[in-house]
């Protein structure tokens, strides 16, 4: 890759650059598109206003999963990076602190090895806030160009980042069981549809509720029904994979994003796990209350709607749930017919 010494003048464009990605990020996106809007945005005005930056993404971790590039513009790569404390991305996350890293180093990862062509450093810049890590990586195609701009330009728009993060979280979490509520959802959603795309894996949505909640906070309280409401959804926490969510959406609503399912027994699994915990009768001033749930499902990509139709299938499958007061699937697939596939396969 080429390595050219540029002079002040056309450093100072790139800084400039760089700086002008920021302020468009900022204006581009609404007051209400949240951190994964800015993000977003960053990422394609940041190789909008730069030829010499062709690759840039950011990631979330999570606990045993590998990072996956939530919006990866520029070069298609497509990675998935597992834990390694020797992997650049790890070593940012662990120790906090920006580095560039060259793809000629001789231990490069195999993730970043068909990329040689195309670039010749990458930047990694961690962000976030408490309880969620985050990484954000850009790629140039020329040798020392982090370096002559400046990385503190990159931190810069990390610190954007934390705090953009830290204004959503609170105007994203349910109040009362500390749960995403249905603004995180959309974004989620749409995250989690482009991640069962790329790895061509089956993603669940449930949408399920208590049945006869309201008459139960009548006869009970308000108090007794948010405690039981709490209670629910720890249950449902528990009871879920470790990458699993959980969102209220209001009221006794709750949705369940199920992802990574490599076939239909997986999500078997999880649905017989919720339905075991829920068996358990909640204790409510000192006495024992059973209380039932409805649960609607739909299965993406055999529902190949958009995500708002996603929501309104699982809907539509709750409402028939509690009519046949069992678990009810949306999808133009039937379950036996799914099933007897798997089977001869």
């Amino acid at each position: 890759m080429p390595n050219p010494i540029k002079n002040a003048a056309a450093i100072e464009r790139d800084r400039s650059a760089l700086f002008s990605a920021m302020l468009q990020a900022l204006s581009a996106v609404p007051a209400d598109a949240g951190a994964y809007g800015f993000l977003n945005a960053l990422c394609q005005s940041i190789l909008d206003n730069n030829s010499t930056l062709k690759w840039a993404w950011y990631a979330f971790q999570a606990p045993g999963k590998p990072l996956r590039p939530y919006h990866e513009l520029g070069i298609q790569h497509h990675p998935d990076i597992l834990e390694n404390p020797q992997d650049p991305c790890y070593q940012v996350l662990s120790s906090n602190t920006a580095m560039t890293y060259s793809l000629d180093n001789p231990d490069c990862p195999k993730w970043l090895l068909p990329l040689r062509k195309q670039l010749s450093e990458i930047i990694l810049v961690p962000f976030g806030i408490e309880g969620q890590k985050a990484l954000g990586v850009v790629g140039s195609s020329e040798s020392g160009y982090f370096e002559q701009v400046g990385t503190e330009f990159f931190s810069a728009f990390a610190y954007m980042g934390d705090m953009i993060m830290s204004l959503q979280q609170h105007a994203r979490h349910d109040p009362l069981t500390g749960l995403y509520n249905r603004m995180e959802l959309d974004d989620r959603l749409e995250q989690a549809l482009h991640t069962a795309d790329q790895h061509q894996r089956l993603l669940a949505v449930a949408m399920l509720d208590l049945d006869n909640f309201k008459e139960i906070n009548e006869k009970l309280g308000r108090l007794a029904g948010d405690q039981i409401l709490v209670e629910f959804s720890q249950r449902i926490q528990k009871s879920l994979r470790s990458h699993d969510i959980i969102f209220r959406m209001g009221g006794d609503e709750f949705v369940l994003l199920i992802e990574g399912l490599e076939r239909w027994a997986d999500l078997e699994v999880v649905m017989e796990r919720i339905r075991m915990t829920l068996d358990r009768a909640f204790t409510v001033k000192q006495s024992e209350l059973r209380i039932q749930a409805s649960i609607g499902v739909t299965v993406y990509p055999l529902d190949d709607g958009k995500a708002r139709d996603i929501i309104h299938h699982a809907d539509l499958a709750l409402h028939q749930a509690k009519r046949h007061k069992t678990a009810q699937f949306y999808t133009p697939v039937s379950y036996t017919h799914l099933r007897a596939h798997e089977t001869r396969h």
